[in-house]
C-alpha cells in the first residue's frame, strides 16, 4: 500500500525474491522463499 507521502521518499534498499535454502542431511528448508522487501 503506497500513500501520498510514500512517493516523496527516497528508496534505499529493495530486494526482490530473495530465497535462503539450508541443507540439513538430504532434507531442503526453505527460510525465505520468494520474499521482496524495500526499505526507505
Amino acid at each position: 500500500m503506497q500513500t501520498l507521502s510514500d512517493k516523496n521518499k527516497k528508496q534505499i534498499i529493495r530486494l526482490r525474491n530473495v530465497l535462503r535454502i539450508y541443507k540439513v542431511g538430504v532434507e531442503r528448508i526453505h527460510a525465505l522463499d520468494g520474499i521482496d522487501l524495500e526499505l526507505s
